[in-house]
């Protein structure tokens, strides 16, 4: 029975594992607003604690600051680079929800006697959280750690569901001497998992590799952070980027 709850567990975590496909290594201090005229950097800790670029402008800290032309030219492409990029990577973090949704959906429907409680619950969710991505204005609500998090939350409330009801049924065969019941149970577990671990990780290799292909135009990103002249009063570069954890 222990060997039954685990291996439900570890079909479930499978299936919402899909969520946090990545594609190359960015990363920034800075949560990103995409505004109508402008995008805004921020951050809870550090100075600046904000950084708004405008049509080749610069603001930091709601002061404007003065750039050389190479600099607005730089500053109006890496806006328009970020504005191309956004909604590919939307679209790549929607597949993941839906692929994870659908090895959630298929667990449930397997395993769940009665499973149409849970698989509107699950709908609720995905619904919610294709929204929440599609209308999203900040790269803090469809990053791949946003719908990881959401999607293990669900993973969270389905596990109690799905293992109540499976471990129920197995109790009921055990006290009937249904060994071929417990067996039956099992195997179709077993092969659950095996179909549920390959559709996630042949949803997640064509997902990382369309996520690599957006690799070369976030290292043009970095490379047009790195490039600024602009510098803050004690020296430092803006840095809003870092590609393979580098720093400057």
């Amino acid at each position: 029975m222990y060997r039954l709850v685990l291996m439900l567990v570890s079909i479930l975590s499978a299936a919402g594992a899909q969520a946090g496909v990545r594609g190359c290594d960015v990363d920034s201090d800075y949560d990103l607003r995409i505004g109508a005229q402008e995008l805004e950097f921020t951050r809870p800790q550090g100075v600046p604690a904000s950084v708004l670029m405008r049509g080749g402008r610069l603001i930091v800290d709601g002061r404007e600051v003065a750039l050389d032309p190479a600099d607005v030219r730089r500053i109006a492409a890496f806006e328009g680079e970020v504005r191309a990029l956004v909604p590919e990577v939307k679209a790549i973090a929607l597949d993941a929800v839906e692929i994870a949704f659908a090895a959630l959906t298929e667990v449930v429907r397997s395993f769940s006697d009665d499973s149409a409680p849970a698989l509107a619950r699950l709908e609720r969710a995905r619904a919610d959280l294709v929204t929440r991505v599609r209308t999203a204005d900040s790269t803090a609500h469809f990053d791949e750690r946003f719908v990881a998090r959401t999607v293990e939350q669900l993973v969270g409330e389905v596990v109690p569901l799905v293992v109540g009801n499976v471990v129920s049924s197995a109790i009921t065969a055990a006290l009937s001497g249904d060994r071929a019941g417990i067996s039956e149970i099992e195997a179709r577990a077993a092969r659950l998992e095996r179909e549920i671990e390959t559709r996630v990780e042949t949803g997640a290799r064509a997902l990382e590799a369309r996520a690599e292909g957006l690799c070369p135009r976030f290292a043009r990103l970095a490379e047009l952070d790195a490039s600024l002249e602009y510098r803050h009063a004690d020296g430092r570069a803006l840095q809003l980027l870092r590609m393979d954890g580098r720093t400057r």
